[in-house]
């Protein structure tokens, strides 16, 4: 459901789900049609480490020596990234906070700032989510395209998802708690989903 002009979000949104429920696609929709800004805790590190500061250089060298960014890190990122938000500006944040830590330090960020959001959680059964991305995985295969090591097989994906319901899912279980979760229904095609996204945020 996309338009010339864009629509304005009634507030933040913050993107969750497992893997290959489409929620990078959904964001991106969501961003086509709100003209928002778009928030990518990669995305974010990248820009750090491009920006030259102290902070950049440090993540630099943990990353280059294949460590983990610390939680505290990505709230001084995640602090910086705010900074150039102006109060006007609605943003869509896709998988930000994936741990209890992560969410309490966004949580706290956006209450200083006085932000309301709501999470966007898309809804995947486990088996549809192996299926799809072993799906992605063969179709970028025959492509001649590069296969990240996780998406080669069952297992390997069996095991992004153990860690994303060990992990991520108490943050969204926390904040279904809260009154701030709304479920999407992730199994029917992109367009499906892309409309019932609009109709929930009254787009």
């Amino acid at each position: 459901m996309n338009s010339n002009t864009p629509k304005l979000l009634p507030y933040d949104v913050v993107i969750l789900g497992p893997q290959g429920s489409g929620k990078g696609t959904q964001a991106r929709l969501l961003q086509d049609i709100t003209g928002a800004a778009y928030c990518e805790m990669g995305a974010m590190l990248r820009a750090e480490i491009a920006s030259g500061s102290a902070l950049g250089a440090q993540l630099q060298e943990i990353m280059d020596a294949g460590n983990l960014v610390s939680d505290a890190q990505i709230a001084d990122v995640f602090t910086s990234y705010m900074a150039g938000i102006t109060p006007e500006t609605r943003v869509i944040f896709d998988g930000v906070q994936r741990t209890l830590g992560q969410k309490e330090l966004f949580d706290r960020v956006m209450a200083e700032r006085g932000r309301d959001f709501r999470v966007l959680f898309f809804d995947l059964p486990e088996e549809i989510s192996l299926a799809r991305i072993l799906g992605r995985a063969a179709q970028a295969a025959a492509a001649g395209e590069r296969v990240r090591e996780d998406d080669k097989t069952r297992e390997a994906i069996a095991q992004r998802l153990r860690s994303y319901h060990e992990k991520t899912y108490p943050v969204i279980e926390a904040y279904e708690r809260e009154g701030r979760l709304i479920t999407i229904d992730a199994r029917p095609s992109i367009d499906a989903v892309d409309a019932a996204v609009c109709a929930v945020l009254g787009l």
